[in-house]
């Protein structure tokens, strides 16, 4: 657990911080930016606790289910990001 705690907790949140700033540059996109950022990276921690605190007790149902919440953390961080260049490219027009 030590070491998914490391890799989502860490590794995952540093690419949800720096990727808003990085793809810009990379893909010549322009981001809207807002608060709604920082709720796929609240809910990445929430499901990274969920499934610490499954593992400390034994319980199966709660791993599955901070493994689900992972997933949704992930796709709201892309669905966000692809929003925000949508609206980014309607606002420059």
């Amino acid at each position: 657990m030590a070491l998914h705690a490391l890799g989502l907790g860490f590794i995952v949140s540093m690419m949800m911080g720096h990727a808003p700033v990085i793809l810009p540059a990379v893909a010549r996109v322009r981001l809207q930016f807002g608060p709604w950022f920082y709720l796929p990276l609240a809910l990445l921690h929430a499901s990274l606790l969920v499934r610490l605190c499954g593992d400390a007790f034994g319980s199966a149902d709660a791993l599955r289910a901070g493994g689900a919440l992972h997933a949704v953390a992930l796709a709201g961080f892309i669905a966000g990001t692809a929003f925000s260049a949508w609206r980014g490219r309607r606002k420059a027009t």
